[in-house]
């Protein structure tokens, strides 16, 4: 069907548009139109990414369409209008861009029934690993990225991509597209892709590729401000950058930087080059260009940086006296790993520490990072790059604490989550508007959507900006969806130990035996009760491991065995992989499945569990963060003193956004049911539950909520007992 907004025609490829589809339309006219940036929130399941691309799409149409003001020219062979804003769509995981690429193919079908000459490009981008065709670099997904760079001059792949190297013809290309043709033709799909992004419509790729300096100067610096940036499923996209610009460096690290630099001194004199000779330095600099990595991307404007000379100070301009500066630190890191005391400093105190003792200048540690890739440009050692991550690492370190007075915290943990000795020094990260300063100053119009931002209104403060919208857009009808707050276990007299009968799975608490048992007879009972999928989220991979072994030793894993298939989530990302696909092979046979996940883990923020793969989600507990991590205490502080954000207030709000990414998982269509169990007494105080989004809110009812375990089972048989055959979920 088209759609008339305003002189735009939308084409949208399907038979009905529900009315919060059309109002997310309305939004993004408005904010396109307006060049500047949003907030959107739309439930999962309402087809965000089709409205999104139809809009967007059909809006880069129209401008192609008109005459006036757009010259049309020609470039690599074929033709795009300048002026035309480019859609720079950005997901979470490569299994996303797959998504939204098979949705854009559809609506590029739809679109060329109408207008069959249309010229549009869109493709996506993903890392080496995903998209090598050589056989010989990727049979060891781990070494791809190094032996792509160290063998590609050698690769026929390659060789043939730079023969044929002229862009994609107008289409839309998914990975497995871009690989299929690059088997025909023998040519690279990785540099294909990566080449035809700035001559594309429309470009799909992950977060890392917009948000982290050291990667968006690579790829995508070039595409210039009229872009349209698309975040999706961005409701955890302040973690996102804090985690990008977070540097953690061990004992290990640093053996493995020190060898570097001694492989750097001995290819030096192989080499005969010294950065002495002034021509040979700006030779080495022009090389290093394509492979630098600083920050001065994320420094311009930012009220947390530091004032410095853009100039490489002369201790650094030789390649001996980078080694000997760089070895000097790294004596000093090895030194703070031997305490044993948990410590946390001010990047200030840091550099001072450093600078008294081991006379490495300030100006010294700012230019670190961009002096290591100048060298590793002038000796030509693009190839080993992967082989110096450790010693990367240590520069980043260095540089960002050199470049940033304030949101960062050099924080030394002695042991881990275990409490075995083992010290990590990190540099942590507590700005998240430090890796998104350059995104909102770079780009005409940001767009970050979810089906989870509630409450709306922090994320301006996260990331300090100022949208022009903040929408929250709730469903027009009731969905199929059933919420329940269990708050009480069956044995009333056990669960006490708060003062109360009240169930919880408070740090406090979790180790009592009450409620792990209630916890695992909740299971128990949900397991006979939910028809195929069950897909439960603990708040951490320890507590979920307690609770297993628990459930084990008194005989409920073995009851439940007998209702469904266990499938835990792991650590492992390849072990994750095959759970999920056992676990869908339980639920397609009949057998059913069970899904233990954790929040926060692979499963709650990048898998679907729709149809008969999710008929309901029991989520453990409210999934606080474990608030005695040092670091969450740094950007605790962090955020109460810059942004005014009470430590309170934050925790709250990221545990309930990661609540409502839970339940989301089971509902990703408009005619998908499926169950709800909030299994804590916390979730019921008010605060909490104003914190959920409305399409979660509207389904919990009075009789819905503080419920024992007996009376939620009841309520889950008929929900389950009249959803199909009521179209309850219509």
């Amino acid at each position: 069907m088209i759609i008339k907004m305003g002189n735009i025609e939308v084409f949208f490829p399907k038979n009905k548009i529900y009315p919060e589809q059309m109002q997310y339309i309305k939004e993004l006219h408005e904010v396109v139109q307006a060049k500047g940036h949003c907030l959107i929130e739309m439930p999962t399941g309402t087809g965000k990414t089709i409205v999104l691309l139809s809009f967007l799409v059909s809006y880069q149409i129209h401008l192609m369409t008109k005459e006036e003001g757009y010259e049309r020219i020609q470039r690599n062979g074929f033709k795009r209008k300048e002026g035309i804003f480019k859609i720079v769509y950005c997901t979470r995981t490569t299994a996303e861009i797959e998504k939204v690429l098979e949705e854009l193919k559809e609506l590029y079908e739809y679109i060329k029934t109408y207008i069959p000459d249309i010229e549009y490009t869109g493709l996506g981008l993903a890392a080496r690993r995903t998209l090598c065709l050589n056989p010989d670099i990727n049979a060891v997904p781990s070494l791809v990225n190094r032996r792509c760079r160290q063998e590609k001059e050698a690769c026929s792949f390659y060789k043939e991509y730079l023969k044929t190297a002229e862009g994609m013809p107008s289409g839309i290309y998914t990975l497995d597209d871009l690989k299929e043709i690059g088997n025909k033709k023998g040519a690279c799909a990785y540099y294909t892709a990566r080449s035809s992004i700035f001559l594309a419509d429309c470009i799909v790729y992950t977060y890392n590729y917009m948000i982290d300096p050291r990667i968006n100067d690579l790829v995508s610096s070039g595409l210039g401000s009229n872009c349209v940036v698309v975040f999706d499923e961005a409701h955890n996209i302040d973690s996102v950058c804090v985690e990008v610009l977070t540097v953690h460096i061990n004992r290990a690290c640093l053996d493995k930087a020190w060898k570097s630099l001694s492989d750097i001194s001995e290819y030096s004199v192989s080499k005969s080059l010294s950065l002495n000779n002034r021509n040979k330095e700006k030779t080495a600099y022009n090389k290093g260009k394509g492979i630098r990595s600083d920050f001065s991307s994320l420094l311009e404007g930012h009220k947390s940086s530091r004032k410095f000379t853009s100039l490489v100070p002369g201790t650094l301009r030789s390649i001996n006296g980078f080694i000997s500066a760089a070895k000097r630190i790294i004596e000093f890191f090895k030194t703070k790993l031997k305490n044993v005391n948990l410590t946390t400093e001010t990047t200030d105190v840091f550099i001072k520490n450093l600078e008294n003792t081991v006379y490495v200048d300030f100006s010294s540690l700012v230019h670190l990072s961009r002096r290591l890739r100048e060298i590793m440009g002038e000796l030509e050692m693009h190839g080993f790059i992967e082989d110096y991550s450790e010693l990367s690492r240590v520069c980043d370190f260095c540089s960002l604490c050199g470049q940033f007075k304030k949101g960062f915290s050099v924080v030394f943990e002695p042991f881990n989550s275990y409490s075995v000795y083992e010290p990590v020094l990190h540099l942590s990260c507590l700005d998240s508007s430090i890796a998104m300063k350059h995104v909102f100053s770079g780009y005409n119009n940001v767009i970050i959507t979810s089906g989870t931002l509630s409450p709306i209104s922090i994320y301006p403060r996260l990331l300090d900006f100022t949208p022009i919208k903040s929408v929250e857009i709730d469903v027009s009808s009731k969905r199929g969806l059933h919420a329940l707050i269990v708050t009480k276990g069956s044995d009333q007299m056990t669960l006490a130990m708060d003062g109360s009968n009240a169930l919880s799975s408070t740090f406090s608490l979790r180790a009592e035996p009450a409620v792990v048992r209630n916890y695992g007879n909740l299971l128990l009972e949900m397991s006979m009760s939910v028809p195929d999928g069950l897909v439960c989220f603990f708040p951490s991979y320890k507590y979920m491991e307690e609770a297993v072994a628990a459930w084990t030793e008194s005989g409920i894993i073995k009851k439940i065995m007998e209702c469904k298939l266990i499938f835990v989530e792991s650590f492992e990302h390849a072990e994750t992989e095959r759970a999920l696909d056992g676990y869908k092979r339980a639920c397609e046979t009949g057998r059913g499945g069970l899904m233990l996940s954790v929040a926060r883990g692979k499963v709650s923020e990048g898998v679907d569990f729709s149809g008969c793969y999710g008929r309901a989600v029991l989520v453990f507990g409210v999934p606080f963060q474990y608030t005695e991590s040092p670091r969450l205490k740094k950007r605790l502080e962090f955020l109460a003193e810059e942004f005014g954000i009470r430590e309170s207030e934050f925790l709250s709000f990221d545990a309930m956004r990661q609540t409502a990414q839970c339940v989301g998982r089971v509902l990703r269509t408009s005619t998908d049911y499926g169950l709800a169990v909030l299994a804590d007494r916390r979730f019921n105080v008010p605060e909490k539950k104003t914190q959920l989004p409305r399409w979660i809110q509207r389904h919990l009812e009075e009789t819905s909520v503080n419920l024992s375990i007996d009376m939620s089972i009841t309520q889950a048989r008929q929900f389950f007992r009249r959803a199909p055959s009521a179209k309850y979920y219509n």
